[in-house]
């Protein structure tokens, strides 16, 4: 029997989340659409941070940061400089060192 069911459902799902988000920013053909993705889920934790979904910011930081993303560099070239620093200041404050430091301080 499964020791903690609700936790591995909780790890699922994020994982899950995550997956998405990286298949939805690969999959299309053109590099424009893979852009428009790109910006489009960096928008959506931007969003997600404002009303203090903090878990879905991190699964969509999750799927934007797996390697068959970040080693598109023509994509991340294209992208605008709004939301590279979007971008940037997300993955910046949602860094697991110094169990979640940063975060933490940030939202007391």
């Amino acid at each position: 029997a499964i020791r903690a069911p609700n936790v591995i459902a909780a790890i699922g799902h994020f994982n899950r989340i995550s997956m998405w988000v990286a298949w939805e920013v690969v999959a299309p053909a053109s590099a424009g659409q893979r852009r428009a993705a790109l910006e489009y889920f960096i928008r959506v934790a931007e969003e997600c941070h404002q009303i203090q979904n903090y878990s879905t910011v991190l699964q969509i930081l999750a799927g934007l940061k797996q390697n068959a993303i970040m080693r598109l560099k023509d994509l991340w070239a294209e992208l605008g400089a709004r939301p590279r620093r979007t971008f940037e200041e997300l993955d910046a404050v949602f860094v697991p060192t110094g169990n979640w430091r940063t975060a933490r301080e940030l939202y007391r």
